[in-house]
């Protein structure tokens, strides 16, 4: 479902369940009291810009992914994530040369 189809509380609590977090583990790692977690995926309260941000980083998303409107939204995996980060460190020959490798090997699997 795109997001733009989908109520901000039911994405919250879609990406909290899929990142496999209770709302109790949700709250300590976003500092935002259960109840208002709880209350915000009701949909009985609306989160403000600040408490939105903390529940966002707690889940490890950017807000400009949470917000898509496509159906192609990303989530990287801490994988992906750490080879995005190594490859940013790398000169752009170097980089072109991780690209091709990944592509040959990615080809070598089908």
């Amino acid at each position: 479902m795109k997001v733009n189809e989908m109520k901000l509380n039911e994405h919250i609590q879609q990406l909290r369940e899929t990142r496999g977090f209770s709302a109790a583990e949700l709250s300590t790692k976003s500092h935002i009291s259960e109840n208002h977690i709880r209350s915000i995926e009701k949909g009985k309260s609306q989160p403000t810009v600040y408490v939105l941000l903390q529940i966002l980083e707690a889940l490890n998303i950017k807000p400009v992914e949470f917000f898509r409107e496509d159906d192609q939204a990303v989530y990287p995996s801490d994988y992906e994530k750490e080879l995005l980060e190594v490859t940013r460190r790398l000169s752009g020959e170097g980089a072109e040369v991780i690209l091709l490798l990944a592509k040959m090997l990615a080809e070598g699997k089908q």
